[in-house]
């Protein structure tokens, strides 16, 4: 079956439906790489739950940016394995690929939910 999105989240929630996946849909936003050295966190004021599931075929890893732009590792995920994160509404999660390289980053916008990673 061939999905066809404009985001990486699109695709990872589309991906959730078609997989049986509970996916609420996560009101987040998605940065490129680039943008990682000018994200950080801004406060601590909304706590939302985010649940990250690994529906690529390759290992993932969180790591969040915290509040001086540095990283900080939450673990990794191995396909088909997910990770449950209680955060902040404006922190910043890298996802990266076994050597560590950054994939993609998200930031929640508010609502609970999960976010399927490719």
């Amino acid at each position: 079956m061939t999905w066809r999105c404009g985001t990486a989240l699109v695709c990872g929630l589309m991906l959730a439906a078609g997989l049986g996946i509970a996916a609420t849909a996560v009101q987040a936003a998605e940065f490129g790489c680039g943008s990682r050295g000018s994200l950080r966190s801004q406060n601590s004021d909304l706590l939302v739950r985010i649940t990250f599931y690994n529906g690529s075929r390759a290992f993932r890893a969180l790591e969040w940016i915290d509040f001086s732009g540095n990283f900080t590792g939450y673990g990794g995920m191995n396909p088909g394995e997910s990770k449950t994160i209680n955060t902040y509404v404006t922190h910043p999660w890298m996802i990266t690929d076994g050597p560590g390289n950054c994939k993609y980053i998200y930031t929640s916008s508010g609502r609970a939910g999960t976010v399927v990673l490719h």
